[in-house]
């Protein structure tokens, strides 16, 4: 098994996640930072050791993309997803 970022995942693969970066990423109203982005995704229910199936994609760029944590569903962009280091199950 290699380690990925969320972001990489097609529609029905899963994976536990690994580690949480928190790569800056872009909101509505400007660029959050590293801290920000991880605190807010901790929040969300992305914790290290979590399962997560991706269950959609976006119809543009796969932008948004949706995953289910236990019995949520969560949506997230792209980018944001790039700071979620996860290990594919196969």
């Amino acid at each position: 098994m290699t380690a990925e970022t969320l972001a990489e995942l097609d529609i029905g693969d899963k994976a536990k996640i690994i580690q949480i970066t928190g790569v800056s990423a872009r909101a509505e109203d400007g660029y959050i930072g590293q801290a920000e982005l991880e605190h807010r995704l901790l929040e969300a229910g992305f914790m290290e050791g979590e399962i997560i199936e991706v269950i959609h994609h976006g119809p543009v760029s796969h932008d948004p993309m949706a995953v289910q944590i236990d019995d949520m569903i969560v949506a997230l962009r792209r980018n944001e997803a790039k700071s979620i280091h996860i290990e594919k199950i196969s």
